[in-house]
């Protein structure tokens, strides 16, 4: 096990969120419910492992990052079968080799059934296997802050941070009202601070926090640029996680690039998008890196959506973002049922083809290196 210290920040937000009015349905309104139930987690946590490395003037770490995690639905037969730490086991050292493994979790881990709005797709998972198994596998953070965080309400919701807190796996994005939604997470590595933010940028509105209502954090581009101006006092790399953009679509929407940029503008080091189910383009922007979208890992339905992805391995030091490094994975549930598979051959130089075609639309030319997909930064 490795040195590591884990802080929760929250970061100072004064503007009220915009646009955000609900229509009349059941409120996650503080007043419903005590409010030590939704605070934060605590303003500091220190964790310490033993130090198993020595320390370098340019040392550096590696940053994980995968997609979509939905460990129910279609899903959950295979599961209670085979084990919840089934879908891992062909990528587990892959994993591994992250000093820092962030994940967006889809759903909320919870046992209840009343939903809050109604939608087309209602997610939800087990919330003492799943947890278990993301803290076992080696999470350190997910994201709440994406359109299914809200499906079973306010009571979902507390569930999952419940047993989030339980297994020490960290969550952003979600809180009591939009202060606490845009709470960071700081994690101290090896002597590195990297900073994590994220937000919702997709629909129902319903699950948008406002500063009287519980819920995810909603991107709004002058609140997230003050939040990652507060957050560069407290660490050394920052990143920011967007849960954006078309389902099932390649082609990027106008606000991503502008959102994308802005945060950089504003000291972010890393933007991490996901939502759209499949990869889009890589850019490297001025000194930073921006992953428009990171695709599914592991996903409980047999849409014929998503069928190849990545596990992307970004390696920092104190001061910059190095390298990025891609392990591609199939994810066609069809064929790999759940479990996400690497790619070799032919199948990886298909996938860098087509990344680096996209990627090129936005001036960033990847290269393929011993099965994996690569671009140096600095």
């Amino acid at each position: 096990m490795q040195f590591k210290k884990i802080l929760a920040i929250t970061i100072m937000a004064f503007t009220l969120l915009s646009g955000c009015q609900t229509k009349p349905v059941k409120t996650l309104s503080t007043q419903e419910v005590k409010k030590e139930q939704l605070k934060p987690q605590a303003e500091s946590i220190i964790i310490e492992l033993p130090k198993t490395k020595v320390l370098q003037p340019e040392y550096t770490i590696k940053l994980g990052f995968v997609g979509d995690i939905f460990l129910g639905g279609s899903a959950k037969p295979i599961l209670e079968a085979k084990g919840y730490d089934y879908p891992f086991e062909n990528v587990q050292p892959i994993l591994d080799d992250s000093d820092i493994l962030f994940g967006n979790l889809e759903g909320p881990l919870t046992n209840y059934d009343e939903i809050y709005i109604e939608k087309t797709y209602l997610f939800k998972s087990d919330p003492i296997k799943v947890s278990s198994v993301l803290k076992q596998t080696g999470f350190d953070i997910v994201s709440l802050a994406n359109n299914h965080a809200l499906d079973y309400g306010l009571q979902g919701m507390l569930d999952t941070k419940e047993v989030l807190d339980s297994q020490s796996v960290y969550y952003i994005g979600v809180g009591h009202d939009n202060y606490a939604a845009r709470r960071a997470i700081v994690i101290e590595e090896q002597g590195i601070k990297v900073g994590y933010l994220a937000y919702n940028n997709t629909y129902p509105k319903e699950f948008w926090a406002t500063q009287e209502k519980f819920g995810v954090a909603y991107g709004k581009q002058s609140e997230f640029i003050e939040d990652i101006q507060n957050l560069t006092t407290v660490s050394d790399i920052k990143v920011i996680t967007f849960h954006w953009g078309r389902e099932g679509e390649t082609n990027l929407r106008d606000y991503q690039i502008e959102f994308a940029h802005a945060a950089i503008d504003a000291g972010a080091d890393i933007v991490v998008g996901h939502h759209p189910h499949i990869l889009q383009s890589v850019e490297k922007y001025k000194n930073g890196l921006i992953l428009y979208s990171i695709g599914n890992f592991t996903f409980g339905t047999y849409g014929k959506l998503a069928q190849t992805s990545g596990i992307f391995n970004v390696e920092v030091s104190k001061h910059a973002v190095k390298k990025l490094e891609i392990t591609g994975i199939d994810v066609f549930n069809q064929r790999v049922h759940f479990k996400p598979t690497l790619l070799v051959g032919e199948e990886m130089s298909i996938l860098y083809e087509s990344l680096n075609e996209l990627s090129l639309e936005r001036d960033t030319q990847l290269e393929l290196l011993n099965n994996k997909i690569v671009l140096d930064i600095q």
